[in-house]
């Protein structure tokens, strides 16, 4: 196999006919993430997203926005939990949960909950239907909104992650 990424786990492709293809999901997230560590070694998460709407990548804004939401989440319910739960299990939590257990806490309030999962259920929505269509000025106030979020969860501004 090239090195370029393929849609098949080794496994599956030498398996032949009838392999089952990696999830187009599964090959963004990684993308992403891979994609988050480098560069906030140079960007705060606000310029990020400010970079997302200047080049007008919508898909990369949300997706990058949710897990911009999944990662400072994680760590601020860690924080916040110090030893009560165990942060093995904290890592786990999906995005879901983690705007729940924000909101419980009183960590977020209402309105940036609702952002939130907003933010979620379109990136959701856009990691499971690939061909799905964008509206540009649904998808600049989604990552505004994304922005904002980040503001109140007090980290739109950080030099690089914890």
């Amino acid at each position: 196999m090239s090195d370029a990424i393929s849609p098949f786990r080794d496994e599956e492709a030498e398996a032949g006919p009838g392999a089952i293809p990696v999830s187009l999901a599964r090959i963004l997230t990684q993308d992403v993430e891979v994609g988050t560590r480098s560069l906030f070694a140079r960007k705060t998460p606000r310029q990020m997203l400010e970079d997302a709407i200047r080049e007008r990548a919508w898909f990369r804004g949300i997706v990058l926005s949710a897990a911009l939401f999944e990662h400072f989440g994680s760590f601020i319910l860690q924080n916040h939990l110090h030893s009560k739960v165990s942060s093995e299990r904290l890592k786990h939590l999906t995005l879901e949960r983690i705007i729940v257990f924000l909101h419980a806490l009183d960590l977020i309030d209402q309105p940036t909950y609702g952002k939130m999962f907003g933010i979620k259920d379109k990136r959701d929505d856009l990691a499971h239907k690939p061909f799905a269509e964008l509206d540009p000025e649904q998808a600049e106030s989604l990552i505004r909104k994304a922005i904002e979020c980040l503001e109140a969860l007090g980290v739109a501004d950080l030099p690089r992650s914890p």
